[in-house]
């Protein structure tokens, strides 16, 4: 019987699609490990197919059922062409999952759906239909046309999925060599900051042990921007869930690490103790301006929130979160972080902002906002010094890069 992982599984979906939960926190939920395994290969591939499963169903579906309902129909879909399981106990156990729910008058509709899904191929929409670009990259309309106006020539490449299977780390030079580390590890990919790996029992024991931590390259490439920084006051504004204040720590820097909700503070405080660090965390909203920090600091960190568009190929469960008027709201919050970080700055001191998003709404736009109305910061350009442009956007690709946007701002005065 499927009963209880298909259950676990719409539990876990319902959450994710109907209340924009995180898919790695919703997961969390699921305790039995031989039930976690199968559950998370259901709700991975439903995110992951959502929209060639939900052109499928629209060739059956007069209309969309309630969302509870049209969950299951995905949920059903997905596992009739993935899973190797008889078709009539996935349909017969949908069915009764369907009256489970409170939807038991529905029961002989997600019955006959589903008996005609188990019947036919999948089927691929042609070049010339509405569902093409959303089966074909697997993201809504909306952000496909975003991206296809912004980057013409590379949105092909920005909107394809990373094929490399393998995650980035960055090791703790305190705790393992890079030789000890290309010694036990078979599998790697050297970058600039750390390795690719596949995520094996061996390198979650490394990271379980402080030894290295998962952190993106991109999100490296944000504390490399503030150059040398041993012995350097630093302000991490939006720091939670911490990956950017440990790295500024473990290169000497001095830490203050802020965040406005006191549970992201712990998660901070977790990385840190994991990595052997004690940083120091409080309790602070970035937009509002803290006397006791003004004019300390020759380093101020910005991880703006964002839409995220940088990194949703990675993050499918973030399709059901974002809504296109988001972008307006998210820059209006960035151009507030900034307005408030240059009170922290020292003459001399720089602001490196950063955002994983692609947007030039929320990058280029706020920093050129920024500097307009701040005439005593300006973008650092320098020879030799990272990003010699003073700012660098960061596109997707193949090869494990996330989309990414940093700009190192002087205060000159």
């Amino acid at each position: 019987m499927t009963t209880g992982y298909l259950e676990k599984s719409y539990a876990v979906l319902k959450k994710v699609i109907s209340e924009g939960a995180y898919v790695q926190l919703a997961l969390r939920d699921i305790s039995a490990e031989k039930d976690l395994s199968i559950v998370t290969k259901i709700v991975y591939g439903t995110l992951e197919q959502y929209y060639l499963l939900e052109y499928n169903l629209s060739l059956y579906l007069e209309k969309k059922p309630s969302k509870t309902v049209y969950i299951l129909l995905l949920i059903g879909s997905f596992c009739l062409k993935n899973l190797n399981i008889p078709d009539y106990t996935i349909v017969n156990e949908i069915v009764d999952l369907t009256g489970k729910i409170g939807k038991k008058e529905l029961k002989p509709f997600v019955n006959g759906v589903l008996r005609k899904i188990s019947q036919q191929q999948v089927f691929h929409p042609d070049e010339s239909s509405e569902y093409y670009e959303e089966v074909r990259y697997n993201l809504p309309r909306w952000i496909i046309q975003l991206i296809k106006k912004q980057y013409p020539n590379d949105y092909g490449e920005i909107l394809n999925t990373d094929t490399t299977q393998m995650e980035h780390v960055r090791l703790n030079s305190t705790r393992i060599s890079k030789n000890e580390f290309e010694r036990i590890v078979d599998d790697f990919i050297p970058s600039q900051t750390g390795y690719f790996v596949r995520s094996t029992p061996l390198i979650r024991d490394l990271f379980n042990k402080g030894k290295l931590t998962f952190q993106s390259l991109a999100s490296t490439l944000v504390v490399e921007a503030a150059g040398n920084i041993k012995g350097k006051k630093v302000l991490d504004l939006c720091a939670a869930p911490g990956g950017k204040s440990v790295f500024a720590a473990e290169k000497g820097a001095e830490v203050l690490s802020c965040d406005i909700h006191e549970h992201r503070l712990k998660l901070i405080s977790s990385y840190a103790s994991r990595m052997g660090l004690d940083l120091k965390t409080i309790r602070n909203d970035g937009r509002k301006e803290n006397i006791a920090l003004v004019n300390l600091f020759d380093i101020v960190f910005i991880d703006a929130p964002c839409s995220g568009l940088g990194v949703i190929k990675k993050k499918q469960d973030m399709i059901f979160s974002k809504k296109p008027e988001d972008i307006e709201t998210l820059s209006t919050i960035q151009g507030d972080l900034l307005e408030n970080a240059k009170n922290y700055i020292k003459i001399g001191g720089l602001i490196i902002y950063s955002t994983c998003t692609i947007t030039d709404e929320e990058n280029g736009k706020v920093i050129r906002t920024f500097l307009k109305n701040n005439p005593n910061y300006v973008l650092d350009i320098r020879e030799g010094v990272f990003p010699e442009n003073g700012f660098i956007q960061l596109l997707p690709d193949d090869k494990g890069m996330d989309g990414y946007y940093i700009a190192r701002i002087l205060k000159i005065a």
